[in-house]
């Protein structure tokens, strides 16, 4: 059996529907060995907000030392996403391994009836707890999948348990009314086991569990106080009193993640009464580094793109304040796709005051309210019916201004789906701003008078990996002309590694000396030499790591030596490289690392050993950091500062 096979099989069984009760899970996981039984977990259930509630516990726990596994539902764009371990999805072949082991007994019990054979949801809670056991999970962080009393993960006996806000939803398995739902959701609770919530309608009926079972219930609002402080695009910062104050950032969005940190910080707090070792600086840079695809994401910034997965009108009215408050004046286009047990004129209604036009669409599973039926619910004649949601997110692009916001939005179907088509709208962008400058300035095809950048045609010409570098470290804050001509003049006096290494400094210095910081640039130099000579006989190591030892040597560097020393894909990124891109909007990040990340992950390789020498000539030639010459470049159709000047333009000469 293999990966797509397993996936056939693990999906066919979604046919089965909806089955709430524990009876045949338990049964499952005593064939198995019952691998919950002695995993150490947080539960958290809820109706909006516990996903990103398990990510900041998830993140936390990780930079305490523990080795944490997550299990979350449903997936955005691969299965593997909802079990993970340290950070990692489950592989693939970990996915069939495992779907083998447990199909005979899943088989074995559908063989007394189809009504105990495990559904999708208890499948895979097995599968997950089994690859935590195996994988030796210290804490495992698990989100219920629907209600919580009779939800298959309902096995656990956790160690702190959560209950994020709960509002109408899944009223045909859970009951109609809040109060219902919170009772079905109350079914985490555990004798003795802590409780965290949130001050909602719905408490009362929490409270009552609790003291019926004898567990600590513990409030945000109450035991915990939140107070956001600051928001912006690159995230939002907020204060948390539990007796004294400590400040907190995340780079997460939404006015509703700081009750979410809240929930996490507070059943962290429960975990260290319990014995467990979770440092400040853990919670601080836990925090900081967490990430939840689908929760207020900004994807793209040309036109703005936000992904978010709320899917209930109440959900819908704090997205709705977050676009107010991050995109002030500004009105979005929105894609709405809703499964069928969910609102859509209630989270249309809740969007509305910030709604441009609004774009109903419907995810791909048997579970999706059809767009059109929902066109009919809304009974608005501003509306526009596109499927699939692929279709319906290039609709809104191409009708997007470039100042204005797309929302993409109404479940996490919708949103994976989104997700995927985005990623490969941007990948398929970014080639095509290569492929247009490789027209301009192919390397290797520049005419006598253009040959291209120094470090360019030093490659060309020597193929010499010790030249490149180098000639790479003199290039630091130095104009390419200058660097071509004192690397000729220094190769030219000293043409080997043993040569320079047996340089006396003085002499370097003045052959450098035009070269800006020569006095630095000529010791490193010959240390340089000196360490090629004697720790790698002669030849520059080939090795990422073994050249970023080297002195004076980053990444940049580096990178140009694989690249113009020996050929080898990688993408040096200097001051062109980062602004250029960020300046078209293929990506959009702070530093040189993230961008040669974000680069990588947008372009094949095959298209790396180009993308220094095309961003550093557009830089030299026409992208300059003031000035740009934007009426000659070939890329204003695909550029966000280009667009964005053209839309002045217009407006000032309207007015």
């Amino acid at each position: 059996m293999g990966y797509e096979e397993s996936l056939r099989y693990l999906y066919g069984l979604e046919r089965l529907g909806v089955r709430l009760g524990l009876d045949n899970v338990l049964q499952l996981l005593d064939r198995l060995g019952n691998p919950h039984v002695s995993l150490p977990s947080v539960h958290v259930a809820g109706s909006k907000g516990k996903g990103s509630v398990c990510a900041f516990l998830d993140a936390v726990l990780r930079k305490a030392g523990y080795r944490v596994g997550l299990y979350t539902s449903p997936h955005l764009v691969r299965f593997n996403e909802r079990i993970r371990v340290g950070g990692e999805a489950i592989s693939d072949d970990d996915v069939v391994r495992l779907t083998e082991a447990i199909r005979p007994h899943a088989e074995a019990m559908r063989a007394r009836g189809e009504a105990y054979q495990p559904t999708f949801f208890e499948f895979t809670t097995a599968l997950a707890f089994l690859y935590f056991q195996e994988r030796g999970v210290e804490m495992a962080v698990v989100e219920v999948g629907m209600g919580g009393r009779l939800d298959a993960t309902n096995v656990l006996q956790p160690r702190v348990a959560v209950i994020t806000h709960i509002e109408r939803e899944h009223t045909q398995y859970l009951g109609k009314t809040v109060q219902r739902i919170a009772r079905e959701k109350a079914g985490i609770v555990k004798r003795g086991v802590p409780l965290w919530t949130v001050d909602q309608k719905a408490l009362g009926v929490i409270a009552r569990r609790c003291e019926e079972l004898g567990a600590p219930l513990h409030v945000v609002g109450r035991d915990i106080r939140v107070e956001r402080v600051s928001n912006g695009l690159e995230g939002q910062t907020f204060t948390l009193s539990d007796g004294e104050d400590r400040s907190y950032r995340i780079p997460l969005l939404g006015t509703y993640q700081p009750e979410n940190v809240a929930l996490a910080y507070g059943a962290l707090r429960s975990l260290v009464a319990d014995g467990w070792t979770v440092g400040r600086r853990a919670v601080r840079e836990g925090f900081g580094a967490t990430r939840w695809p689908a929760r207020f994401e900004v994807v793209s910034h040309d036109p703005t793109v936000v992904v978010d997965s709320t899917h209930t009108p109440e959900g819908a009215r704090h997205l709705r304040r977050t676009l107010e408050e991050v995109f002030p004046g500004r009105k979005a286009l929105v894609v709405l796709g809703v499964l069928e047990d969910k609102n859509p004129p209630g989270i249309a209604a809740a969007l509305a005051p910030a709604v441009r036009h609004l774009v109903l669409t419907q995810p791909d599973t048997k579970r999706a309210f059809p767009a059109t039926a929902a066109a009919r619910a809304l009974g608005q004649t501003d509306t526009t019916v596109v499927t699939p949601v692929a279709k319906a997110v290039e609709y809104a692009l191409h009708k997007a201004g470039s100042t204005e916001v797309v929302l993409i939005t109404g479940s996490l179907y919708t949103a994976g789906e989104a997700l995927t088509f985005l990623e490969d709208w941007k990948r398929a962008r970014a080639r095509e701003v290569v492929r247009r400058l490789k027209e301009a300035y192919l390397p290797g095809e520049f005419a006598a008078a253009d040959p291209g950048t120094a470090l360019g045609q030093i490659g060309r010409r020597t193929e010499d990996p010790f030249v490149v570098l180098i000639s790479t470290v003199l290039s630091q804050r130095t104009a390419d002309p200058t660097t071509a001509a004192v690397s000729a003049a220094l190769f030219a006096r000293f043409p080997t590694p043993d040569a320079l290494a047996m340089a006396p400094l003085e002499a370097i210095e003045a052959t450098i000396r035009p070269a800006n910081f020569y006095h630095t640039k000529a010791q490193a130099i010959r240390d340089i030499a000196d360490r090629v000579v004697g720790q790698y006989g002669g030849k520059v190591p080939e090795d990422l790591e073994e050249l970023l030892s080297l002195p004076l040597v980053g990444r940049k560097t580096a990178n140009c030596v694989l690249v113009y020393g020996y050929g080898r894909p990688a993408i040096p990124v200097d001051v062109h490289c980062h602004r250029i891109p960020n300046r078209i909007g293929i990506i959009h990040t702070k530093d040189a690392r993230e961008t040669e990340e974000a680069l990588q992950a947008l372009l094949p390789q095959s298209l790396w050993l180009d993308v220094n020498e095309l961003f550093v000539r557009h830089g030299q030639k026409t992208c300059r950091s003031t000035n740009p010459a934007c009426d000659r470049c070939s890329l204003q159709d695909l550029c966000a500062y280009g667009l964005s000047l053209q839309a002045l333009t217009l407006e000032k000469n309207a007015g």
